[in-house]
This record gives structure tokens, C-alpha cells and sequence, in this order.
């Protein structure tokens, strides 16, 4: 991804400029995907994207809060073990 080529393109279509975050992108999709999860791309992009956009002061701990989870097993409104 550091030496752009198509894929990097595409991220930076949808506002993904860091390799590193099209890195954490493709890892985290296929995870989702191998277990049959959404991949659920326009949070993940949000994500990055708001990373980016923070203030320099802001608390990084209250972002982290907002990242999309990987867990896909839990059904909405089921207890979470």
C-alpha cells in the first residue's frame, strides 16, 4: 500500500490516505469475512476517517471506544457474555 497501486486508489476514493489504516481495513474485512460477519465497510472508513479528523487535544481513548467491533457473534439485545 506505500507505493499506491489500484487498491490504494480505491481507498483513497473513499477518504483512506494511511497505508497502515488500508492495511487495518483489509485485515479486519476479511476476519469479519471468515466468519461470515459484515464487513460493514462504511463504519470501518468512518473510523479512520475521524481518527484523522480529531482535534490534537482530544482524548484518543474516547475514539477508540468508537471502533467498530469485530465480534459478530452476539445477537442485538442478547446479554454479552
Amino acid at each position: 500500500m506505500w507505493g499506491g497501486g489500484p487498491l490504494a486508489e480505491h481507498f483513497n476514493s473513499l477518504g483512506i490516505h494511511h497505508p497502515d489504516d488500508m492495511s487495518s481495513i483489509v485485515l479486519e474485512s476479511y476476519w469479519l469475512r471468515m466468519h461470515d460477519c459484515p464487513i460493514r465497510l462504511d463504519e470501518q472508513v468512518a473510523y479512520y476517517q475521524a481518527w484523522w479528523d480529531r482535534p490534537e487535544d482530544s482524548d484518543m481513548n474516547d475514539l477508540l471506544d468508537t471502533k467498530p467491533s469485530l465480534d459478530c457473534t452476539a445477537q442485538p439485545g442478547a446479554d454479552a457474555l
